[in-house]
């Protein structure tokens, strides 16, 4: 508990003016028939690409109102709605080995997706990357960087950083490190062969 011990500790309830934020209520329409033709749409790309052995799409969309309210008089109301498709695929290596990935796309609302078109591209240039990995060399060993596309960097660096760059007090207990990046300033944080 002493190596947790946070100096500059705000205090753990404050008083705060009571706010007062009501959104209108929300009444989400959900277009079942439209969510249903897209995912069906989508699924029949891969029917031209006999090398997929298995794939899904899914669309769902989502929608309501959520509430806070505490005893010193805040009330909030805020709207919410989500549409996500996902879509994946698996092939099998020439070796038996499977290869599989997935693509998913979120947004408010249905309408703010790309386009059937731009997704149906998006779907045939997934099936093809997979594809050009099934056929790829297979490689006995390797030792050399890992390159991640955008996405993945930024989750990879969100799931390892983001708590260390937070700052904070650390929950008691946890095995949490309070000598985060926030104490670090102008210190050396990485070996020097590190650019």
């Amino acid at each position: 508990m002493e190596s947790k011990l946070i100096t500059d500790k705000p205090p753990d309830f404050s008083r705060e003016e009571p706010v007062r934020h009501l959104e209108p209520r929300l009444a989400p329409q959900l277009d079942l028939a439209a969510l249903e033709e897209l995912a069906m749409a989508l699924s029949a790309v891969f029917r031209d690409y006999p090398d997929v052995q298995r794939s899904f799409v899914g669309v769902s969309a989502w929608g309501g109102n959520k509430y806070m309210i505490n005893t010193e008089g805040t009330r909030l109301r805020t709207g919410v709605q989500r549409c996500s498709l996902s879509i994946g695929a698996m092939v099998q290596a020439d070796d038996g080995m499977p290869l599989g990935d997935s693509l998913t796309l979120n947004a408010t609302t249905l309408a703010e997706l790309p386009p059937r078109a731009e997704l149906e591209q998006r779907c045939r240039k997934f099936a093809e990357q997979l594809i050009a990995v099934k056929n790829a060399p297979v490689l006995e060993s390797y030792s050399g960087p890992v390159l991640f596309e955008p996405k993945a960097a930024a989750e990879l660096f969100a799931a390892w950083y983001t708590d260390n760059f937070s700052g904070g007090q650390r929950p008691l207990g946890s095995g949490t490190s309070p000598d985060d990046f926030v104490n670090k300033l102008n210190k050396r944080i990485l070996p020097r062969f590190w650019t």
